[in-house]
């Protein structure tokens, strides 16, 4: 939150500096308000395809076909295989949900979604309390 209130500040100055269009002044502070709620990891790789081999992303054992998606139930990522602009290269690109930090006072507790469940649901943990017990 601190981080929001601190480019809030930033913005405001240099739209003050630079008279900037109040447009963009909201599309500047509502990019920052989406940058810092999106808690997630990105991975993007460049993959080489030798000429003459299948037109594939491998990783972490996958195969992922050009042009498609692969849902990994098993550890809650979403791989895209996509062709680029250059010749036998492909782009990969992970993700995954990242890291939360929660601090939970017993009796409650953090209850992960099961196993199974594709991404971006898999995400969502949820803070489970006892009847009568408070955060």
């Amino acid at each position: 939150m601190m981080f929001l209130i601190v480019l809030y500040l930033i913005v405001v100055l240099l739209m003050m500096m630079c008279r900037m269009n109040k447009n963009l002044y909201l599309f500047l502070f509502v990019l920052s308000v989406i940058i810092q709620t999106n808690y997630g990891a990105l991975l993007h790789e460049k993959v080489y395809v030798p000429p003459g081999e299948p037109q594939v992303c491998k990783y972490s054992g996958y195969t992922i076909a050009a042009g498609t998606t692969f849902n990994d139930r098993t550890k809650c990522a979403e791989y895209v295989c996509s062709k680029s602009g250059n010749a036998n290269e492909l782009l990969l690109e992970v993700v995954t949900c990242g890291v939360a930090s929660m601090n939970v006072k017993k009796p409650c507790f953090v209850e992960f979604p099961r196993q199974g469940i594709p991404y971006p649901q898999c995400c969502s943990p949820k803070v489970v309390c006892p009847p009568g017990a408070k955060l």
